[in-house]
């Protein structure tokens, strides 16, 4: 009866490096202006692109954004972050 567990629990670490991520551009910003700004990276395979803002450390404000196919398989997000302070 270990052995199945064993397997089991073998087969479950081998899946979670099938969901990393490696982010081969580290985001840079595009486009800044008074109250919004552009926000864009590129991953080896992820399709979300959302970043996650605010003004304390519970951040608070989403902004969902899109991807492209880059090359081979990686991703290039870009997402644009609206309402935002001077």
């Amino acid at each position: 009866m270990r052995y199945p567990f064993l397997c089991l629990t073998f087969i479950s670490v081998c899946n979670l490096s099938l969901w990393s991520q490696n982010i081969r551009v580290g985001p840079y910003l595009q486009d800044a202006n008074t109250n919004s700004i552009t926000i864009m990276w590129e991953t080896n395979a992820i399709d979300e692109s959302i970043i996650k803002w605010g003004t304390t450390s519970d951040l608070g404000n989403a902004s969902l954004g899109t991807f492209v196919t880059g090359s081979g398989l990686s991703r290039v997000h870009t997402v644009v972050v609206n309402g935002l302070s001077p």
